[in-house]
């Protein structure tokens, strides 16, 4: 079962983390998890942040069609995380 958009029942990194791990192996749910994965990029933990950019590139070589909806959503992260790094602001 995918852990749906965290609501009134939190979860841990760590059964998140699970949780796409199993996701990164059923690839035949990946179609319908893009959007939810997506949202993923703006988790607190940068360890799902990571884990959800990777799988949408992952996800982008089998649905090109359907990652291009989240295009904006990860070029929006990889500009913000770049800001970090460089000690820019976004």
């Amino acid at each position: 079962m995918m852990i749906n958009q965290m609501s009134d029942n939190q979860v841990t990194e760590a059964e998140l983390y699970k949780e796409l791990g199993k996701l990164t192996k059923e690839k035949k749910r990946w179609k319908e998890s893009i959007s939810y994965v997506s949202s993923l990029l703006t988790d607190d933990s940068a360890k799902i942040q990571a884990k959800a950019l990777w799988l949408l590139a992952e996800m982008g070589l089998e649905y090109p069609d359907s990652v291009k909806e989240s295009v904006l959503q990860i070029a929006f992260f990889l500009q913000k995380r770049r800001g970090d790094f460089t000690g820019e602001s976004a």
